[in-house]
């Protein structure tokens, strides 16, 4: 195989790896952002909450 030949297919692998990268870590923050999605959605309900609830000394 020369070497011509083999680096193409290096290349080949190389990019399909960060591709594959690329797409694990794109998940990754997906999920991160529904996470905060979930916090802030239960923060904005206790705060509903407790304006709702009256107050005690």
């Amino acid at each position: 195989m020369s070497y011509v030949r083999r680096n193409a297919i290096y290349e080949q692998e190389q990019e399909a790896a960060l591709q594959k990268a690329l797409e694990r870590r794109s998940q990754q923050f997906r999920e991160a952002l529904e996470a905060r999605d979930a916090i802030l959605a239960a923060r904005e309900k206790q705060a509903a909450a407790q304006s709702q609830s009256p107050l005690t000394p």
